[in-house]
């Protein structure tokens, strides 16, 4: 209820919809992006020091200053009670730690408006001094942008017209501090106390000093000397236009989105309706996600079953700046998944397969349904021409089964008639609905013979696509199937799916996965850095498939690939260009350097201090865990690519075009790789990665974190 409160009033300007254009020129414009955006908790770092790089102190150790992680610094407001951690810095000498702190520097976002969230608490002084303020800057390369100071004299915000001041500050308290910033450089402020019934201390339309694009932010002291005490601070989270284009980051030319989807081949993204990943009206520091399925504390209660990940699951959708809220919960559902739409729009795919239930038996498959609906009615506002296939679950679980009584059911169901009255569905020349389903094999192919049967009764003609998770109901199910799927390998190698169903349907849909990590087991699937995705693209167009399907979009659960936190915007971006080269047979010309970076944040043989061990299935246990950072470049001529770890340096010449290079991860150490691209004895580009790869862990973590490094953005 906290974060309902106080963020209608701060989210003051609706994310403005973007235009998008027909395909993507070269961009002359500078590449701004969200995944460099910092999100973190303290949490997965090692109590009693300071946090890894990226994060950077101010300045070095001194005698009476105290700069460290600790769980008694974690903030009430998410609350994570098991691994849970906040920094907290102590001044006991007068004269020392002045303007000392943490920083991190990060690709600029996108124009559109920024937000920046955290908690705080201050400590006085034991003997009574005046105590040290807390400063964050959010700045430009002249140090200019957002300035907020909090100490005796409340909270305080620099502006274009001097310091303006928000409220008092309680020592000894927690509170949260939001800042919601327009693209035309005012902020809104909201200040609220952990636990506190009162309407949050709000102030609107601060007018900030003139600045360029932030590109740093820092946690620090104020910097009059001689005070005493500190403050502990905790939960860091920047959000910016997510959706925003991305044609800068991406080595190749797009032509127009209408001449991919004249394409007689087809690509979709499955989309998974629970976990939506476009903006909410609540703070999004404050989620659903930040305080019941990222917090370990909750798990037990919440679902047991991953308690020994510490997680629901590892990665979750890039966060938004909050939008305005609306009268109507399904309104602003549709808002938000209209900011999806674009987002999947630009990736040059036709559409998505979205979920239904058709016998939904609670109300979590209530509110599935009602998302599906809200994806579908939102991809019609933003394009017509994005088109939805329905993927409708069958009456698994349902008391009665496969039964021809179930199969008028499923047609006659109201959210299956419902869902097929939008206008917006992908419909052959012909004029059927094409409809899907996941793992059709659970039940005869002559069950769905009557509900399509059931369903032409109703005046719906539709063209099955079955998705099967096996390999042996095929031929059955020939006679009624306009194209054949399969939910597809999880490991790197040959899909021998094409030759399988020739002369057995019109059409071969292929499966596209980058990886497969599921919290409840644990288990996971070895996918190789990004060996396993661009596999399966090349797969596909090597044994010329019919239509390629991205699975998923958004089950986190599993898979996804919408740019999330920990993967950032790597699957997207390489989706993009697979999916052109896929639709046009033509490999796309690589016309700007860009390198794609793929590994785990610690070996797989670091000491974790509680949860499970991860195993794969029996039936890839032949496969050693993936110890190696990976660089993808895609580049336009010749050069070397260098990985730096952890002292060492390893280098590869690379031809122009796709060149996969990996260096071994050390075990026992704690470092950031880094990444470059040299050409004729010069440094093109030269950046970290987002994580650093940790010698301990809290709970183990297989996910494959990734990102992007493009030389036009390395400013």
């Amino acid at each position: 209820m906290i974060s309902r409160l106080y963020t209608v009033a701060l989210a003051a300007l609706i994310l403005t919809p973007l235009a998008f254009a027909a395909g993507h020129p070269v961009c002359a414009t500078p590449a701004y992006t969200v995944e460099e955006l910092p999100i973190d908790k303290f949490d997965d770092y090692s109590a009693g020091a300071l946090p890894p790089a990226p994060w950077h102190r101010l300045k070095g150790d001194a005698p009476g200053v105290s700069f460290k992680l600790s769980p008694d610094a974690e903030s009430p407001f998410v609350g994570n009670t098991v691994t849970g951690k906040g920094l907290t810095m102590l001044v006991s000498a007068p004269g020392k730690g002045a303007g000392d702190g943490l920083e991190r520097t990060f690709t600029p976002a996108p124009p559109g408006g920024e937000f920046l969230a955290f908690d705080f608490k201050l400590l006085p002084a034991d003997n009574g001094a005046k105590p040290v303020d807390l400063v964050c800057e959010l700045v430009d390369a002249d140090a200019k942008g957002l300035v907020v100071t909090i100490g005796a004299e409340g909270v305080r915000a620099q502006s274009a017209k001097g310091y303006v001041r928000l409220g008092d500050v309680a020592s000894g308290q927690w509170q949260h501090l939001a800042a919601r910033i327009s693209s035309d450089r005012k902020v809104s402020l909201a200040l609220t106390r952990f636990g506190s019934k009162s309407t949050p201390l709000i102030m609107n339309d601060i007018e900030l000093p003139n600045s360029k694009d932030f590109d740093t932010i820092r946690f620090k002291n104020g910097d009059e000397a001689g005070r005493q005490g500190g403050w502990s601070m905790d939960n860091v989270l920047m959000a910016g236009q997510v959706d925003a284009s991305r044609a800068a980051w991406w080595p190749f030319n797009q032509i127009p989105i209408e001449k991919l989807r004249a394409t007689e081949k087809k690509v979709f993204a499955y989309y998974f309706p629970i976990y939506t990943a476009g903006p909410d009206s609540e703070d999004p520091s404050l989620s659903w996600y930040s305080r019941t399925i990222k917090n370990p504390a909750t798990l037990p209660s919440y679902n047991a079953d991953r308690a020994g990940s510490g997680t629901e699951f590892e990665y979750c959708p890039l966060p938004y700046p909050p939008m305005d809220k609306l009268a109507e919960r399904h309104a602003e559902w549709v808002r938000a998944h209209e900011h999806e739409v674009r987002l999947a729009r630009q990736m040059g795919i036709d559409g998505f397969y979205v979920d239904i239930e058709s016998f939904p038996s609670s109300t979590g498959g209530t509110y599935f349904n009602e998302q599906a609906i809200s994806v579908m009615e939102a991809a019609q506002m933003v394009d017509p021409a994005f088109k939805i296939i329905l993927a409708i679950y069958g009456p698994d679980g349902v008391a009665g089964g496969a039964t021809d009584e179930k199969a008028v059911q499923f047609a006659n169901a109201d959210i299956v008639k419902q869902a097929l009255s939008q206008p917006n569905l992908y419909r052959l020349a012909d004029g059927r609905i094409v409809i899907t389903s996941y793992y059709p094999e659970a039940y005869p192919a002559s069950w769905w013979q009557k509900a399509l049967a059931a369903l032409e009764k109703n005046g719906i003609k539709a063209a099955f696509v079955p998705q099967f998770n096996s390999l042996t109901h095929l031929t059955e199910f020939s006679s009624i199937s306009y194209g054949m799927a399969n939910w597809g390998p999880r490991t790197p190698g040959h899909f021998d799916w094409v030759s399988r169903v020739k002369g057995l349907t019109t059409k071969c849909i292929f499966p596209i996965v980058e990886q497969d990590i599921r919290t409840r087991g644990p288990m996971y699937f070895e996918s190789e850095g990004s060996a396993l995705l661009r596999g399966l693209w090349e797969n596909a167009i090597a044994d010329g498939a019919d239509w390629a399907y991205i699975n998923t979009w958004s089950d986190y659960t599993e898979q996804a690939m919408a740019p999330s936190r920990a993967i950032g915007f790597a699957p997207f971006d390489m989706d993009a260009y697979y999916t052109q080269w896929f639709k046009t047979g033509s490999k796309p010309e690589i016309k700007r350097d860009v390198l794609y970076y793929f590994y785990r944040i610690h070996h797989s043989s670091a000491p974790a201090a509680r949860g499970a061990v991860w195993t794969m299935p029996p039936w890839v246990q032949n496969r050693d865990p993936y110890n190696w950072i990976e660089v993808v470049g895609f580049l336009k001529k010749p050069g070397t690519l260098r990985i730096d770890v952890d002292g060492k340096t390893y280098e590869k010449e690379a031809p122009a075009g796709i060149t996969s290079f990996k260096a071994p991860v050390p075990p026992g150490r704690t470092f950031v790789p880094v990444f470059s691209l040299e050409r004729g004895g010069k440094t093109v580009v030269s950046r970290p990665g987002q994580y650093a790869v940790l010698d301990k862990v809290e709970f183990r973590n297989l996910l494959c974190h990734s990102g992007v490094i493009s030389p036009d953005a390395a400013r």
